[in-house]
């Protein structure tokens, strides 16, 4: 799933130069969570992945936000 909304989308447009993976020169928007997305989803725990909650937003290189928790 992350892979499907990050690098394999910018690569079937043919912008991975650009987009798709966090790379000194490339440009990159970004959320930081409160736990290993990936693991989750490896361990098919749809309860937490549903209850993960976004610490920060990184917009054009910008913190836009930033959880008060």
């Amino acid at each position: 799933m992350l892979a499907a909304c990050s690098i394999n989308a910018v690569l079937g447009l043919g912008q991975a130069y650009r987009f798709g993976s966090p790379e000194p020169g490339k440009i990159a928007d970004l959320i930081v969570i409160d736990r290993d997305f990936v693991e989750l989803a490896g361990r098919g725990d749809a309860v937490l992945a549903w209850t993960t909650r976004v610490q920060a937003t990184i917009f054009d290189g910008a913190v836009v936000f930033k959880s008060q928790e």
